[in-house]
Order: structure tokens, then C-alpha cells, then sequence
């Protein structure tokens, strides 16, 4: 089954949550950023809640464009959360993005 979340706020989203039933197998994120004016920051990593390991850190997703990972994205749910991380960007305002995990 398929997460479907929109960001629109600069903060640290968790995606699935560490122990949770959210998500089977991931194969597949896809971050589009849906802002029409400016260019989003983005990091995506598991997190244990001592260390983090990282898919993607510091990535700008241009206005328009999107952004899809799809390899290397098995972990292990019982232990690990998986967080999206937004910033402010340059222009100083709110992301706007769109997260599908599949």
C-alpha cells in the first residue's frame, strides 16, 4: 500500500514511523516539489533514535521537478523511523512538496 503525504511546513516529518505498521517493502519515494517559485532543500534518513543514516542529505529539488529514489530503500521498521527533513529555502519560505512511498 502506497503513503501519500503533503509538506508544507520547514520541519522534520517522519514518514514511517520506527515500530509501526505504515509501508511493507519500499521500492519507490517520490518527492515533487509543487512550489512555483523556488527550490526545495530536502534530506531523507533512517533514524534509531541515536543515530541517523542517510539516502539523500542537503538535496535542492528545483521548482517543477521531482525527485525519485528507488534503490536501497529496504530497512528495518522495527528499528528505524523514516524522516523527511524540509529547510527553508534561500527565499525564505514555506516548502511545498509531495511524498509518494510505494
Amino acid at each position: 500500500m502506497a503513503i501519500y503525504k503533503n509538506l508544507t511546513t520547514p520541519a522534520i516529518h517522519t514518514l514511517i514511523a520506527k515500530e509501526g505498521t505504515d509501508g511493507s517493502a519500499i521500492n519507490k519515494i517520490i518527492i515533487t516539489n509543487t512550489d512555483t517559485l523556488t527550490a526545495q532543500d530536502v534530506e531523507v534518513y533512517i533514524d534509531d533514535g541515536t543515530n541517523k543514516y542517510y539516502f539523500i542529505k542537503g538535496v535542492d529539488i528545483p521548482v517543477g521537478a521531482s525527485l525519485v529514489l528507488d534503490e536501497g530503500l529496504d530497512f528495518n521498521k522495527a528499528r528505524y523511523s523514516l524522516i523527511l527533513r524540509t529547510y527553508n529555502d534561500g527565499g525564505g519560505g514555506a516548502p511545498s512538496l509531495t511524498v509518494i512511498i510505494k
